[in-house]
C-alpha cells in the first residue's frame, strides 16, 4: 500500500571482491517507489539488502525496479496499491453493536441477544429487525423494539437439539445499518440431570408451587402432570441452574414431572399444605 515500504534483495553469482561490489538501482518510476542509486554487497558475500519506499498513490501503479551490476541487469516488478478508503460513519440513529450471552449454548438452550442504537431511540421507539441464519437450529423474533429515549433492547434467541455443533449468524438491522453476531449450537452428548427441590400445593389458593434445577443452566424446564402427561407450565430460569414457579391449579395434581428440554426429567409427589 501506498506509504509502505517493500526489501529488494540483489544476488551475485559468486562472492563480492575485496572492498565490494556496488550495484546500480533504478526505479521506473520514481512518484510512486524509490530506491537507493546503489547498494553495495561486502566483500566475501553475494548479497546485500535494500529499501524500497512507496508513496500515496490514487490507483494500482505498477513499478520496475532494476539492479545492474558487472554488465547484468536483473528487474523486479513492485505493485502500489492506493490506501483503502475509510469506512463511511454510521448514521446519527442507526444501530451500533449486536451481542450475544452466551455466544456458545447447547442445543435446546437459550441465549440473550441485546442491541444497542448510536443514539437515544426516537419518539415510538425504533423497530430493530432481526434474522437468523438456520431457523432450524436457532430461531430469534422478527424483531426487537427500542423504547423511546433508550438505547438498547434484548431479546431471546432459542435453540434447538442438533446432532452436531452448528454455527448460526444472528443479524440485526436498523438505520441503514447492519449487524452480526453468531452463536454456536453444540450438540447434547447427553441429557441433562433435572433435580425436583420442591412441590407443594396449597388448598386454600389452588396454588402449586415447584422448585427444581438442571446442571445445564440454558435449559427450559417445564411442569407436567405425571398421571395425564397434561403441561401445568413452564419455569422460571433464576439462574445458576436454579428454576422456580407458582402455578393455579384448580384441584392437587398428586405427583408432578418436570422435564428439561435438554432431555432430563424428575418426578416427584406433591406435598399439600
Amino acid at each position: 500500500t501506498g506509504g509502505g515500504s517493500s526489501q529488494g534483495t540483489v544476488t551475485l553469482t559468486g562472492n563480492a571482491p575485496t572492498g565490494g561490489a556496488t550495484v546500480s538501482l533504478a526505479s521506473s518510476n520514481t512518484t510512486a517507489a524509490t530506491v537507493p542509486a546503489s547498494v553495495t554487497v561486502a566483500a566475501g558475500t553475494n548479497r546485500a539488502t535494500f529499501t524500497v519506499a512507496t508513496r500515496t498513490v490514487g490507483a494500482s501503479t505498477s513499478v520496475t525496479v532494476s539492479a545492474s551490476y558487472g554488465g547484468v541487469g536483473r528487474t523486479a516488478t513492485l505493485t502500489v496499491q492506493p490506501a483503502a478508503p475509510p469506512p463511511p460513519p454510521p448514521p446519527a440513529d442507526s444501530l451500533s453493536t449486536l451481542t450475544l450471552s452466551p455466544t456458545s449454548v447447547a442445543g435446546g438452550g437459550t441465549s440473550r441477544g441485546t442491541v444497542t442504537l448510536t443514539s437515544a431511540a426516537p419518539s415510538g421507539g425504533a423497530v430493530v429487525s432481526l434474522t437468523s441464519s438456520n431457523a432450524g437450529a436457532a430461531s430469534v423474533p422478527s424483531s426487537v423494539t427500542v423504547a423511546a429515549g433508550a438505547t438498547s433492547a434484548s431479546f431471546t434467541v432459542t435453540t434447538a437439539r442438533v446432532s452436531a455443533t452448528t454455527s448460526v449468524n444472528v443479524s440485526a438491522s436498523y438505520g441503514g445499518a447492519t449487524r452480526t453476531a453468531s452463536l454456536s449450537v453444540t450438540a447434547s452428548a447427553s441429557t441433562d440431570t433435572v433435580g425436583i427441590q420442591a412441590a407443594e400445593y396449597e388448598s386454600s389458593k389452588r396454588e402449586l408451587r415447584v422448585e427444581a434445577s438442571s446442571n445445564n443452566s440454558g435449559a427450559v424446564l417445564r411442569c407436567y402432570v405425571t398421571s395425564t402427561g397434561a403441561l401445568i407450565g413452564t419455569l422460571t430460569n433464576e439462574g445458576g441452574g436454579r428454576y422456580r414457579a407458582q402455578f393455579s391449579v384448580s384441584s392437587n395434581p398428586q405427583n408432578i414431572t418436570v422435564r428439561s428440554s435438554l432431555g432430563g426429567s424428575a418426578s416427584r409427589s406433591v406435598t399439600v399444605k
